[in-house]
C-alpha cells in the first residue's frame, strides 16, 4: 500500500504504483478504495483528495490527473 503521505508529496506515486502493478503482474493498491491491477487499469473511476491536491481517475488505461 501506497502512504498517504508519500501521495501529498508526488503524484508519482501513482504512476510508481500503477508501474509496478504491471510489472509484477498483481494489484497494486493505493488505498482501501483505490488499486491498479495487473495490467495498469484502476479499479473504478473516482476522484478523491490526497492533502492538497485533488486526483480524478478515470477508466481506461488507468489514467488519472492531479492537481492542486
Amino acid at each position: 500500500m501506497v502512504s498517504s503521505q508519500l501521495i501529498e508529496d508526488s503524484f508519482t506515486d501513482f504512476q510508481y504504483c500503477q508501474l509496478e502493478a504491471m510489472a509484477e503482474k498483481t494489484r497494486c493498491t493505493v488505498n482501501e478504495n483505490l488499486w491498479f491491477n495487473k495490467n495498469g487499469n484502476i479499479n473504478q473511476a473516482q476522484t478523491q483528495q490526497f492533502g492538497r491536491k485533488t486526483c480524478v481517475f478515470q477508466l481506461g488505461f488507468g489514467r488519472f490527473k492531479c492537481e492542486r
